[in-house]
């Protein structure tokens, strides 16, 4: 009965909808107006289980690359000493607080998590000091589309989990590609970004691309805002959750199993009916168990099926 309960919880927990955290910076504290640049101490500020790595350059003794928490709503003023307004004015749906993120040309800039996550979406739009740009051209940016210009400004955003790129998208936050100039825009609201294909990541970067290059670099000016992260706990796959397990061979078994691991195991049938108890590490003769599907569950409770024939 004991392992019939045990099963049920685990069929339980397997459809069990993890709780979504959304990263919405609200619960940092700004004097109206203002924005933060993360360009002291170590460049990281923390976020409901995300750190905000903002990048140093020793070399140019300048901070390349930054995260900003803002809630400054100017979209009006064009240059750059409006570069932390977001264009929308506000945060998303309306809120106060939002972040920009200057991008430098090495992208050493990025998002960290506490633990594995499976990310749903991301909110994005364009600041202030890059949407003006892109529509007025300043002194050193064109107007896009300008001359029938098939101009574009986009963000390549990566799932990472150690050393392995998970998922990628891209969203574009200018387009003048089309032959069709009704389909030309340049981002002017808050826009969701799916995230989906991000499951089980431990980072997020970005890499942006203008088709406005310069002799030195872009033209156009390397920032956007992000907003409202939602996430929830990463969910183990089936091989995941199975690499988690101990080890048992062979399976299907028939006269011997051998099991890797530690202290003991119990082998009970479908019905919760305890068989057998054999201790790791060493062959256990089972040719006195008839054929069928068994559990073996080890202290921990973990279970693992077992096919003797």
């Amino acid at each position: 009965m004991k392992k019939f309960y045990f099963l049920a919880s685990v069929l339980l927990a397997a459809f069990t909808i993890q709780a979504q955290t959304t990263i919405d910076f609200e619960e940092i504290t700004l004097t109206p107006e203002t924005y933060i640049p993360a360009t002291s101490g170590d460049g990281t500020f923390v976020s409901k289980g995300a750190t905000f790595h903002s990048y140093y350059f020793a070399d140019w003794d300048w901070w390349t690359s930054w995260f900003a928490p803002s809630n400054m709503t100017d979209n009006t003023t064009a240059g750059f000493t409006n570069e932390g307004s977001a264009y929308p004015a506000s945060g998303a749906n309306s809120s106060s607080n939002y972040v920009v993120f200057l991008s430098g040309d090495a992208d050493n800039g990025y998002i960290s998590f506490d633990d594995k996550v499976d990310m749903t979406s991301m909110a994005i739009t364009n600041t202030t000091y890059a949407f003006l740009s892109m529509r007025d051209g300043d002194g050193l940016a064109k107007i896009f589309g300008e001359n029938g210009d098939k101009d574009f400004f986009y963000v390549d955003i990566y799932g990472i989990d150690g050393n392995d790129t998970i998922a990628t998208t891209r969203f574009y936050l200018a387009d003048f590609t089309s032959d069709e100039a009704t389909d030309h825009y340049i981002v002017d609201s808050w826009e969701n970004v799916d995230l989906s294909a991000f499951q089980g990541i431990t980072q997020i970067s970005f890499h942006l691309t203008t088709s406005d290059m310069g002799t030195y670099g872009p033209n156009t000016p390397f920032y956007f805002a992000l907003d409202d992260l939602v996430y929830t706990e990463h969910t183990l796959s089936l091989n995941e959750e199975q690499a988690k397990l101990f080890k048992m061979y062979p399976n299907p078994a028939q006269n011997t199993l051998y099991i890797e691991g530690e202290g003991s195991y119990e082998i009970s049938n479908l019905n919760g009916q305890y068989i057998l108890t054999i201790n790791a590490n060493q062959k256990t003769d089972i040719s006195h168990i008839q054929p069928g599907i068994y559990l073996v569950t080890n202290q921990n409770q973990q279970t693992q099926k077992l096919i003797i024939h």
